[in-house]
């Protein structure tokens, strides 16, 4: 008995074959093989940003700040016990991963800190948030002698 997927053709499917052209055209030799999912969200004066790399070891992962943009990038090796095994289904995404995002302004760039445990990657950001208070500005006149008339 095999198992089969009921819709063979995904949106990753197209992902990857434009990006398969896409590395053609420029002469990349490296291709993306999958792309992990992402959250973000803020908290505590931070943006964190979450990745499943379930079975990535985390010396593959490569986690880079470059012009105000930060770069995941690593590899899912394959299974050697896989390779001698007729294979119905593969659905688990392995291979080459590189997802890059831009970062919003005011991040402290030295502050990035990036953990990887039970195959979730996070990363926090701290943001230099401008002070939100409002402060009333008084308006003065001239009667008050803020504009002295030099003689």
């Amino acid at each position: 008995m095999f198992l089969t997927r009921r819709n063979s053709s995904d949106l990753f499917d197209l992902f990857r074959e434009f990006d398969g052209q896409f590395s053609q055209l420029s002469g990349e030799t490296s291709r993306v093989s999958w792309y992990p999912a992402v959250e973000s969200f803020t908290r505590d004066g931070q943006l964190h940003l979450r990745m499943e790399l379930p079975g990535v070891e985390p010396e593959k992962v490569d986690v880079t700040v470059t012009e105000g943009r930060l770069t995941i990038s690593g590899e899912k090796g394959y299974e050697k016990d896989l390779e001698r095994a007729d294979v119905h289904l593969r659905e688990i995404a392995r291979g080459r991963f590189s997802r890059t995002f831009a970062l919003p302004e005011g991040v402290n760039a030295d502050g990035i800190k990036a953990r990887h445990v039970n195959g979730v990657l996070e990363i926090g950001i701290p943001v230099e948030v401008a002070s939100s208070s409002t402060r009333r500005i008084p308006v003065q006149t001239e009667a008050k002698g803020f504009f002295k008339k030099s003689a």
